[in-house]
């Protein structure tokens, strides 16, 4: 008997504190794995948006008539969402060489696209 009171089990406050630790880590943790899920979603929009511009700036390519230096604004529907794509021509400082842009946004909104791709062509002769 003399030995079992030496020995101390955890106070109540000791226990409350511990609980309070873990739900603090708790609630970390799930606020890191919400900021995970959303950023993917974003990166997943961008690589969609990406693979539209690389296909829009191939098509052009291909295609013998350089577009004029005017937005030419095109919208398409790809994996449930409708994407909204424009390129120009961009002239350049040297005549032999000519520059093309491609955004793509999701909602319209082109201050900020998904997708800016510049590629440069060597003029037609």
């Amino acid at each position: 008997m003399s030995r079992l009171s030496h020995c101390r089990g955890m106070t109540l406050l000791e226990v409350l504190v511990a609980l309070a630790i873990l739900a603090g880590a708790g609630i970390a943790g799930l606020n890191v794995s919400s900021e995970q899920v959303r950023h993917t979603e974003r990166l997943q929009q961008r690589q969609l948006a990406s693979w539209l511009a690389e296909n829009q700036l191939t098509t052009l390519f291909l295609q013998r008539v350089w577009p004029p230096e005017n937005w030419q604004i095109e919208t398409r529907e790809m994996a449930g969402h409708h994407w909204h794509l424009r390129w120009r021509g961009v002239a350049t400082t040297d005549p032999g060489l000519r520059a093309l842009e491609v955004e793509v946004s999701l909602h319209g909104d082109f201050t900020a696209p998904l997708a800016l791709l510049r590629s440069y062509r060597i003029a037609d002769e």
